[in-house]
């Protein structure tokens, strides 16, 4: 919902030069940072049980996220870095709880 809304600001309202450094340092510094935060509510041990072909499952569907979200970063024009992180956050953290909520 948040992208959302920040596309539709932008349309409506075009880009707010108060708001530039701030939309420069997000990503930078809380994408990494709820990457990390995540992973720690992660437990190794359901890990380690899974099936080969929930593994699998689990890396194709990460890869094809990946690709998407990358593809995507660069038709819009953000910087790859700042690709890669949403990437990360889409593929991985997005995965897990896609698998937790299908359970």
């Amino acid at each position: 919902m948040g992208i959302i809304l920040g596309i539709v600001i932008r349309i409506f309202i075009g880009e707010i030069k108060i708001f530039t450094s701030g939309l420069l340092f997000a990503p930078k510094f809380f994408i990494p940072l709820v990457i990390i935060l995540y992973g720690i509510k992660l437990r190794f041990d359901k890990v380690i049980l899974m099936r080969p072909s929930t593994w699998l499952k689990i890396a194709v569907g990460t890869i094809i996220c990946f690709a998407i979200a990358i593809y995507m970063g660069r038709k819009v024009g953000i910087g790859d870095k700042t690709s890669l992180l949403i990437a990360t956050g889409a593929a991985i953290c997005g995965r897990s709880e896609e698998r937790r909520v299908g359970k």
